[in-house]
């Protein structure tokens, strides 16, 4: 690439940024991004990608704060990757730091960053956090409700998670494994053997439709 001009190329870098972060070379992956003259979004979130994933959260979090000061501007790609270190660490306080950053980039109605967020707050121990942010969230998909009803099911508050499956239902959701495998303990541990059918019954349906053995997979 570099026999052929292509070192300055900002796709090019890009590529390669990626190729070194995937194959488990941060610095390369580092070292091509440091030399690149022009870096735009994809630049900046393929070395952060590559940090987390590789779960090197300090570089990834010290990058993103390093390119909230440049001229570009992070996207709803850059906040979910943050957002999944906020996760993994259980690190509430920098959530709430990302989540004011999201509304004032405007990136709150954007339904990738919704449910990120939700599931951020859920898993750092702030459910009644994830239940305002489900509340506010113009559109919804499948994720949507299931990070929800997951959240509120293991952070022990098994009835409200089986009143908004309840509600899942009446809107017109269908459910899918995920959904049956995190709403089935809530009904055990009610003994809430009506509720346990229908589920069962639904599960059933899924089952038939989506082999089970390879959704876990």
């Amino acid at each position: 690439m570099i026999r052929n001009g292509y070192k300055c190329d900002t796709t090019a870098g890009n590529i390669l940024i990626t190729m070194y972060a995937k194959c488990g070379s941060l610095e390369e992956a580092q070292e091509v991004f440091d030399h690149m003259a022009c870096k735009d979004s994809v630049s900046w979130n393929s070395l952060i990608n590559g940090y987390i994933q590789k779960g090197h959260h300090d570089e990834g979090t010290k990058l993103f704060k390093i390119m909230e000061k440049t001229d570009v501007r992070p996207d709803s790609i850059t906040i979910v990757a943050v957002l999944s270190t906020c996760t993994q660490l259980g690190d509430l306080s920098l959530g709430k730091e990302l989540h004011s950053n999201v509304i004032k980039m405007g990136l709150a109605s954007n339904l990738l960053v919704g449910n990120a967020l939700m599931d951020m707050y859920s898993k750092c121990g702030s459910v009644e956090d994830a239940l305002q942010e489900f509340e506010k969230m113009e559109t919804r998909d499948l994720v949507s409700w299931n990070t929800i009803v997951v959240g509120c099911v293991q952070a022990g508050n098994c009835g409200l998670g089986l009143k908004i499956f309840r509600k899942m239902k009446a809107e017109g959701v269908t459910p899918d494994v995920a959904t049956m495998l995190g709403i089935l303990p809530a009904c055990s541990f009610l003994a809430a053997k009506r509720h346990g059918k229908d589920s069962g019954s639904i599960l059933k349906t899924v089952g038939n439709a989506i082999p089970i053995g390879n959704a876990l997979n």
